[in-house]
């Protein structure tokens, strides 16, 4: 299993000016994201950019369940997701 190591995480949300944005360390650079504000809810363009930032270390991808307000996420290879969802009424889907 690949452990993200990330260091240094800072993030800020400012709903009222439209400002949100999450910095981190990964791999000795600097990273910033500019997030979309949509009052409270998570931008999910986040996972998206994760799922590209770990793509050339490992081949597990990021997989979520919705589930109304909320989700489950993993990241599995396809093996592991298609056994997931044999077992459990939550399907995971490729994000």
């Amino acid at each position: 299993m690949t452990k993200l190591n990330l260091n240094n995480i800072t993030d800020y949300v400012d709903i009222q000016n439209d400002t949100a944005w999450v910095s981190f360390e990964y791999m000795n650079e600097l990273i910033r994201w500019e997030m979309k504000v949509d009052d409270d809810w998570l931008d999910m363009e986040i996972f998206k950019k994760f799922n590209e930032l770990i793509k050339t270390e490992q081949s597990m991808e990021l997989y979520i369940s919705i589930l109304d307000q909320g989700c489950l996420m993993g990241y599995f290879n396809k093996e592991q997701v298609i056994e997931i969802n044999k077992l459990t009424k939550y399907k995971f889907e490729e994000y």
